[in-house]
């Protein structure tokens, strides 16, 4: 997102009350990408997304690309995976393409 963009929505939210701010925001986010290199056993920022419905991007290895694998609500990267794997993900599930496959999984 530009700046430019990240201002005007910051200035559109001014007049909210903090706690609908936050709320406002959290409808704004469209997936979290969780780029560990080390594997986690567990994530309650994994859980937190997916109770907001939003859909996630886990690294294979460790307890995240399981829960993933087992229950759906994400995509996951490739063991090894690069940044520019993660980047390549990120432009196809932004795509116009994409978009389908993104709402697929919420």
């Amino acid at each position: 997102m530009a700046r430019r963009e990240e201002a005007r929505l910051d200035r559109d939210l001014t007049d909210l009350p903090p706690d609908l701010r936050w709320r406002e925001w959290m409808h704004r986010i469209e997936a979290v990408l969780f780029p560990n290199r080390l594997p986690e056993s567990f994530s309650y920022t994994l859980s937190e997304a997916w109770t907001a419905g939003i859909p996630v991007i886990v690294p294979q290895d460790g307890a995240l690309g399981e829960r993933v694998g087992r229950h759906g609500g994400g995509f996951v990267l490739p063991a090894g995976f690069s940044a520019g794997d993660a980047a390549q993900l990120l432009l196809r599930l932004f795509s116009a393409v994409g978009s389908a496959e993104r709402l697929r999984v919420q």
